[in-house]
Parts: structure tokens; sequence; C-alpha cells
């Protein structure tokens, strides 16, 4: 059985797992990264890809001087687009724009428009609510796992020998807990070391 809401931390927050999410019918909920990592993002007047036009029906970009640019489209399902060099040497926006030697390129990857709009959604009030009140269970379930189970470590080569150890680690570690409380055996109230160290002052 599949949970209807699936708390993560960042690192598991991409617009490729949010979208399987969505296929699955869970609602991933972690922060997304908000840093835009191209160079433009770093300007103080620099030129990003949101200020580009994209027409993903017709695999056409336009940049905000009006140049277009047909984007090839990968197996993987990403669009790329790359303008014309010579259209974006003689551009007056070029060094807000272009960093390198050619033409501006974009990317477009599967699963964008789902990463916008879980940026968006993580400035709410209501994502930071729900989201503050299973923090500590994610990081700590997250903390166990690698420091007791080395499951950031891939063992094997290839993904689906790895993928199939991470299953069987979750499935491990899960039978144990199930165990322990069938047991008697209660995980320990988290103790405010802050409020205890005031209470003895």
């Amino acid at each position: 059985m599949l949970p209807s809401d699936r708390f993560v931390d960042q690192g598991y927050v991409s617009g490729g797992t949010l979208e399987a999410a969505t296929r699955r019918g869970e609602d991933l909920l972690g922060p997304a990264s908000t840093a835009d990592p191209s160079p433009q993002a770093r300007m103080v007047d620099g030129i990003t890809q949101a200020q580009f036009q994209l027409d993903l029906e017709a695999r056409l970009a336009t940049c905000p001087a009006g140049a277009t640019a047909l984007g090839r489209v990968a197996k993987d399902g990403t669009i790329r687009f790359q303008f014309d060099d010579d259209r974006c040497a003689g551009c007056a926006l070029r060094p807000r724009c272009c960093t390198g030697t050619g033409g501006r390129r974009l990317t477009y990857s599967p699963g964008h428009d789902a990463l916008v709009a879980a940026r968006a959604r993580q400035e709410t009030a209501d994502f930071q609510t729900v989201y503050r009140a299973h923090r500590g269970g994610v990081e700590g379930c997250l903390s166990g796992l690698v420091r007791g189970q080395g499951i950031r470590v891939n063992r094997y080569i290839g993904r689906a020998k790895n993928e199939l150890r991470a299953l069987f680690v979750g499935a491990g570690v899960n039978l144990r807990r199930a165990a322990r409380w069938l047991a008697g055996v209660r995980p320990k109230p988290r103790q405010n070391r802050l409020a205890l160290a005031l209470a003895g002052s």
C-alpha cells in the first residue's frame, strides 16, 4: 500500500520525483531547491531562463530580444534549445545573457512545471506548518539509514541492483521496528535540552 502523503528532504525533490509521485497518487512533500544554478542568475540584471518564452508543442524558444531557437528532444524527453552563435554575438543583451563563447543554450527537463509549482507551494503557510510537524521524523529516519545502514553508498554496479538493495534495507528496518514495537519497546520522547538546561539553572 502506498501512502497518500510522502514526506522527504530536499535531496528527494525534483521534477522527475514529483511527476512520479503524482502518477502514483501520492503527494510528495519536501523542500525544493530554489537556487538557480545558472551564471545569469548570479548577475544583478542577468537574463534567466524564466525570461524566455517556451512553446513546448512547437519546440520553439524565444529570447527577450526576439530571437528564436528550435529545440531538439532527447530520449528522456529533455528539450535542448541552441540559439544561433552569430545572432547572439551581435545582440545588445549578450553581456546579461551569454557567458560562453557561443549562443545561449537552454534546457527544459520533464517535470520542470511540477518543480516550479513545488517551489511556489513551499512558500505558503500551510506547507510550512504541515512539513514542520514531520521534519523531525524525516531527518531522523534518513539519519538512521545513513549511519546504521550506509544507504548513501552504492555497493553494486547498476541502478537496478542498488534500488533492490534499498528496498531490502527498508524492509529490514521496518521489520526490526515492528518487532521492537510488538515486544513493547517504544521510542523515547524527544527532550528539549535547552529547556532542561534552563530548568537546572
